[in-house]
């Protein structure tokens, strides 16, 4: 998916900046409701920072891929932002790229790591006890 939304962004293609949000998007926000990867990842960094030790340097991944994310959202907000022609339709042609997107990554963690999936349940409400 990013290689997509990179080729298609590069040609101006509003497809592409849909695709990099959603996909992006999708991410970050689970990593801000529905997980503790992103602060986990955060909070080792400090703890680095404070006394020079790494006790879980797997999570200070999260760090780097969240604002990664971050930055393809802006980038795909900005490039859509410059289009010269937007139409009240790319609001359907969103919606229905980052249902397809999610999809992609549902039936990804089916076939791959089904133990994944109540992410998807909480991005949806991340206080409801599923």
């Amino acid at each position: 998916m990013y290689l997509a939304t990179m080729v298609l962004a590069a040609k101006a293609n509003r497809w592409g900046y849909f695709i990099g949000l959603s996909a992006a998007g999708l991410w970050d926000y689970a990593n801000l409701v529905a997980t503790t990867f992103f602060f986990n990842g955060l909070q080792q960094l400090s703890q680095w920072a404070r006394t020079g030790h790494l006790d879980r340097p797997d999570l200070v991944i999260a760090v780097p891929a969240w604002t990664g994310n971050f930055l393809i959202i802006v980038g795909c907000v900005w490039g859509y932002a410059l289009l010269p022609r937007k139409s009240p339709r790319d609001a359907l042609d969103f919606v229905v790229t980052f249902a397809l997107t999610t999809g992609f990554f549902a039936l990804d963690m089916t076939v791959f790591q089904p133990r994944y999936l109540g992410l998807f349940r909480a991005m949806v409400h991340p206080h409801l006890p599923w």
